[in-house]
């Protein structure tokens, strides 16, 4: 038996009670939250992320521990009004070239 499959399943398992299926989907899941939180954590950039497919993978997780507390946060929180505010990308802005003197 591994170390990760020791810990699984008389533990970690039971941590997420509405989950069903393999580990490893949810392992990366976890994985890509855990790196979007560290970014946001070091206050780097998060402007090319999927921001709203983060949410709805973090009210994913949140149904997987608790349905009730899934609710609420999808209740309470503000991210759909923040993106709806995010203004749009910039993409044809180029940078101005250096004019050089004669």
């Amino acid at each position: 038996m591994t170390t990760s499959t020791r810990l699984w399943r008389p533990a970690l398992r039971h941590a997420f009670p509405a989950y069903r299926g393999p580990r490893r989907p949810l392992h990366r899941t976890l994985d890509h939250l855990r790196t979007l939180r560290n970014k946001v954590a070091h206050h780097e950039p998060i402007g090319p992320r999927d921001l709203g497919a983060d949410r709805d993978s973090a009210l994913l997780v949140l149904g997987y521990l608790s349905d009730d507390v899934q609710r609420w946060v999808a209740l309470v929180d503000r991210i759909p009004a923040v993106l709806a505010e995010r203004p749009a990308p910039c993409r044809h802005l180029s940078l101005p070239t250096q004019r050089t003197e004669r």
